[in-house]
């Protein structure tokens, strides 16, 4: 036992010296070199990517925060372009005022044609309430300031040459010129929209729009630019 005892305290011996002499390789110290810059490229690009992200993410919260609003369309108002529970980012139009020499006045300015999400302000009931309530409610522009609305027969008839669909019905005596800073809105499906041709809810005041639909982002089937 002790003869092996003490071949075996030789071995370890010998493998200590072999060990601490041994002196690697040209090329085994350049494959160590190499193994060593992957790892450290590897650790690098974790941190550039993470960094990456990071900021992205935190731009992209900005500049939503900043200039988008999401929306839910509650109702059948806007039928068809925008379905009852469709989720539609918008443009917030404090966003756009503010970029002036940067995109063209006419895509900052309110058109005729465009869908605007307005701020409509429901006047109190003296049953149930008697303070001003408001909600947001899309509708899309017919007449600007200074245009006059008039009827024919159960079309709409802008500046006495352009149609912009079916009436269905108006409580308004025809024609009307649009007062200025003020909008002519009606929502796309006319037969159950409440809009600017009854006289409760009156024409949309250019200070009351506060976004401009842009996308729907929600259904997936129905995913694309709001027109």
């Amino acid at each position: 036992m002790a003869v092996k005892g003490a071949r075996l305290s030789a071995r370890r011996a010998w493998a200590g010296r072999r060990q601490s002499d041994w002196v690697p390789s040209a090329e085994n110290a350049e494959k160590e070199i190499r193994r060593a810059r992957k790892a450290r490229y590897r650790r690098h690009r974790r941190k550039v990517f993470m960094l990456i992200v990071a900021l992205s993410l935190a731009l992209g919260y900005l500049v939503y925060s900043q200039g988008f609003m999401l929306v839910r369309i509650e109702g059948t108002g806007m039928s068809p372009t925008l379905q009852s529970g469709a989720m539609v980012l918008c443009f917030k139009q404090a966003a756009l005022d503010k970029l002036v020499g940067i995109i063209p006045e006419d895509m900052r300015r309110v058109g005729r044609n465009d869908l605007v999400l307005i701020n409509y302000y429901v006047p109190p009931d003296g049953e149930t309430s008697r303070q001003m309530r408001s909600a947001m409610l899309v509708k899309r522009v017919i007449g600007l300031g200074g245009d006059q609305i008039d009827t024919g027969g159960d079309e709409i008839i802008v500046n006495r040459e352009e149609t912009a669909g079916r009436l269905i019905y108006s409580d308004l005596v025809y024609p009307v010129v649009v007062p200025t800073g003020r909008m002519y809105a009606l929502g796309d499906n006319r037969a159950l929209s409440v809009d600017s041709r009854q006289r409760g809810f009156g024409m949309v005041a250019e200070a009351d729009v506060i976004a401009r639909p842009a996308l729907v982002v929600w259904p997936v089937y129905a995913m694309g630019l709001v027109e």
